[in-house]
Order: C-alpha cells, then structure tokens, then sequence
C-alpha cells in the first residue's frame, strides 16, 4: 500500500476528503466521474453513523485508491492495490 491522491498538481487526496464531508449526514452513495486531466471515477459511501470510505480508479491505470473514514476522521494517508485484470 501506497500513500496516493496526493501526487502530481491537483491535490485529489484534499478534494476527495472535502467532497466526503460535505455529503449530507445520512447514509448514502456518490458517483462521481472527472473528465479533466486523467479521467478518474470515484465512488464515495457515507453511513449515517459517521463511517465511510471514497474510492477512486481509472481506466488508464490498473489500480484502485481508497481514503477510510472513522467517526467522521479520515484514517489514513490513501491506500493503493493493485486492480485485477
């Protein structure tokens, strides 16, 4: 595992983190897909008791990135696996 997100100009690990605790307080899913730069589809979870993860992934990599969420805390730097082809 890998910090991510946070490389190259735009700070994606930053927006992604925003993004999530702008979701309003109740459980949910968001689809969101980046056309800009590198196209990047993310998908964010948000459960009602604060818990939540956002995943990130694109068609030109063979990755997937996903920031954890604990009682409304971000719990790590970013974490990065390898996707199967």
């Amino acid at each position: 595992m890998h910090a991510i997100f946070i490389e190259g100009p735009n700070n994606d690990f930053v927006w992604a983190k925003n993004y999530w605790y702008a979701i309003p307080e109740s459980s949910c899913v968001k689809f969101v897909y980046n056309s800009s730069g590198i196209e990047y589809f993310y998908i964010f979870i948000k459960r009602i008791n604060a818990h939540g993860l956002v995943l990130r992934f694109s068609y030109n990599a063979p990755i997937i990135e996903m920031i954890r969420f604990v009682n409304k805390e971000c719990a790590n730097d970013g974490e990065k696996f390898d996707a199967i082809k």
